[in-house]
């Protein structure tokens, strides 16, 4: 029994230790941004079936959002990486490992948000597009400006590549475009009738933000 219960103490540390290395943000025990899981897909997915959330996503999140589709984002967020660690822009490359570019906002211990970026390429690999959500439960409580600004300069930190942040939202969504005020976004312009989602002609608010310190 005594050797049962010391080999049971051990994967309870490791798992614990693993847990810990998923996390790249803790505001708090119960705010947190980490690497997705599998098993956040019960969580997730509910959260995604919010018709609130889903319109002011673009629609390559799926309608209905399916536990399959959950595995599915899992999959593609494990093959999405992108090289971490100072970049050398003669040769393009990064000298640190490749890490998802996606991440899981964590409440109270489920995944019921997400954070990331799609990284530019060509001439604009020096550049990323910030995405985010929260499910409607937690909307109001300034989590998510919390979140983003930690985020976003775990980002600064992690990939040297990054010279800029893009972002954007519906124009109607007004809070979604305080978060980037807040967070330190500029207002660049609105693009007119750019989107069209759920049979309406979308304008968008543009923002971006450049490096601290950026020379360019």
């Amino acid at each position: 029994m005594a050797a049962t219960s010391s080999l049971e103490t051990s994967q309870a540390q490791a798992n614990r230790s693993d847990s810990q290395e998923d996390v790249i943000v803790s505001l708090s025990p119960n705010l947190q941004i980490r690497r997705w899981r599998k098993s956040d897909r019960d969580s997730a997915t509910p959260a995604l079936n919010n018709d609130n959330v889903w319109r002011n996503m673009l629609d390559g999140i799926p309608r209905p959002y399916t536990l399959a589709d959950a595995d599915n984002w899992y999959e593609h967020v494990q093959s999405e990486l992108v090289p971490s660690g100072p970049y050398d822009d003669s040769t393009r490359t990064s000298s640190g490992p490749a890490i998802p570019c996606h991440y899981a906002i964590v409440v109270d211990g489920k995944a019921c948000g997400g954070v990331g970026l799609i990284f530019g390429k060509a001439c604009y690999r020096r550049t990323a597009t910030l995405g985010y959500w929260l499910a409607e439960e937690h909307w109001g409580k300034g989590y998510m400006t919390r979140l983003v600004k930690a985020f976003i300069a775990w980002t600064w930190e992690t990939w040297g590549i990054l010279g800029r942040i893009n972002s954007f939202h519906f124009r109607r969504n007004v809070g979604s475009g305080k978060v980037m005020e807040k967070v330190g976004f500029e207002y660049e312009g609105l693009r007119k009738k750019s989107a069209l989602k759920l049979g309406v002609w979308e304008d968008e608010g543009m923002y971006g933000m450049l490096r601290p310190g950026f020379k360019g």
